[in-house]
């Protein structure tokens, strides 16, 4: 469900950006309403994949085995404390990502690093170091079923729902974003879904497919490294 999502996410974030290649006369006007109609349209998805996964079908998302760990573990803390401390988190996490980045930035114009290594690799590798250990960690248990969903998760929380609120955020604040990406980029993404498909498709998971997947995260990487 979460790489049938991210084919959704890619039609919003290619499309726009071909149909600006495809119109080169097209006006500032017309691609920003292009990109607020894909933009509610994506976060419309978002909101209707969390009814599916919290209410309609949350079943599937409980994974046989691992149905029985999270009764036990549902025995914790209640929902109130649950939200509290999630939102003392997130507070945190953001005051330590606005300090990362303002660091980030200085080391990067030192190293001579372009902005689209930093923001592409170097940001959200760090900014996510937890989510990444954890990931491992929990893959290293042999629960890839939920080892793929915190990894192919967030990247349906960035492309249904975080690109789409900027774009509205960005209005409000006067400052017009559009959902049009550079070629290299959509490219980017594009082949990374794809390979997200492919990886998924049979169900089933070896060490050799983790390593092309780190292969093709470097290839990325080394292409944007290069890029001014």
């Amino acid at each position: 469900m979460n790489a049938s999502l991210l084919t959704i996410a890619i039609m919003g974030l290619v499309l726009p950006a071909m149909f600006a290649l495809v119109s080169k006369n097209t006006n500032f006007i017309i691609l920003e309403e292009v990109s607020l109609a894909v933009a509610a349209l994506l976060m419309i998805c978002y909101i209707l994949s969390l009814w599916f996964s919290l209410k309609t079908h949350k079943h599937l998302y409980l994974g046989g085995k691992h149905a029985g760990e999270h009764e036990e573990h549902s025995k914790g803390w209640d929902t109130k404390k649950s939200i509290v401390v999630l939102l003392i988190a997130t507070v945190a996490v953001a005051f330590m990502s606005e300090m990362l980045v303002g660091v980030i930035e200085h080391v990067a114009e030192a190293a001579h690093m372009s902005q689209f290594f930093i923001g592409v690799i170097l940001i959200p590798l760090i900014g996510n170091a937890a989510e990444h250990l954890t990931a491992v960690t929990v893959a290293a248990k042999d629960k890839m079923d939920l080892a793929l969903n915190i990894a192919v998760g967030s990247s349906t929380q960035i492309a249904l729902f975080v690109a789409p609120l900027l774009v509205f955020l960005s209005l409000l604040l006067g400052n017009p974003m559009q959902l049009v990406f550079n070629e290299l980029e959509v490219v980017s993404i594009a082949v990374a879904v794809f390979i997200l498909n492919s990886i998924v498709h049979d169900g089933e998971s070896h060490w050799l497919e983790g390593v092309l997947l780190v292969v093709s995260y470097l290839i990325i990487a080394i292409v944007f490294f290069f890029l001014n």
